[in-house]
């Protein structure tokens, strides 16, 4: 990836380090109102984008949450 990395608080042990997502002023943030079905993987999710004929590969931020709104997923296209 080329955005930077970042190490988990002192004390915790990651075995790898976290990769990182940079907002910009200039990025859209889209999210998903209706809750997703969290089995699908980025396939299914960059699907959902393509029904609601948006460009899954535009660098936006695509947001999803699952139907107890507990969790999301992110996905984006990173053009570097």
């Amino acid at each position: 990836m080329c955005q930077g990395y970042v190490r988990q608080p002192s004390g915790v042990k990651p075995a790898v380090l976290a990769p990182m997502i940079q907002i910009t002023p200039q990025m859209r943030i889209l999210m998903c109102v209706d809750p997703i079905d969290f089995r699908k993987g980025i396939d299914g999710l960059a699907a959902s984008c393509k029904l609601l004929e948006l460009d899954p590969f535009s660098g936006y931020l695509f947001v999803f949450r699952n139907k107890s709104g507990t969790s999301l997923k992110v996905i984006t296209y990173d053009k570097c």
